[in-house]
């Protein structure tokens, strides 16, 4: 694993000193929605509702520098956030304890499918066949 383990938030804040119908015309231009669209129009509604947004994820720290950089000229102002990895060496101990788990029983457990106990073992062997 590398170092991608960074993601850029937006929250739909503008830098002091912009026009919000400059910024959202701005953010549209950077990321190509046509505003003629609904589709892009609601993407971009969503992006200034307040509520925070994940751009990208699974980005290298220098990438994500570039794209906050990019926001930040249009006028809005991003966050550099690091994704939730577990730290390293995590999965070879679960790994591990799997195997120790996996063996503590003394005897082997029998089949869940057990052999036919009834006096008849065949299916319907012991109904009468009727004739039409």
């Amino acid at each position: 694993m590398g170092d991608d383990n960074f993601r850029i938030t937006f929250n739909g804040e503008i830098l002091q000193g912009w026009d919000p119908e400059e910024v959202k015309a701005n953010m549209a231009r950077l990321f190509k929605l046509n505003t003629d669209n609904k589709k892009n129009l609601k993407v971009l509604e969503k992006m200034f509702s307040g509520k925070q947004v994940i751009i990208k994820a699974g980005l290298e720290k220098d990438t994500a520098l570039a794209y906050l950089d990019a926001i930040t000229d249009a006028g809005g102002e991003a966050y550099i956030d690091p994704r939730d990895v577990p730290p390293a060496g995590i999965s070879e101990r679960r790994v591990a304890q799997r195997r120790r788990y996996g063996d503590r029983r003394k005897t082997s457990r029998p089949s869940s499918i057990l052999p036919d106990r009834r006096s008849c073992t065949g299916r319907r062997n012991g109904d009468t066949q009727t004739e039409n």
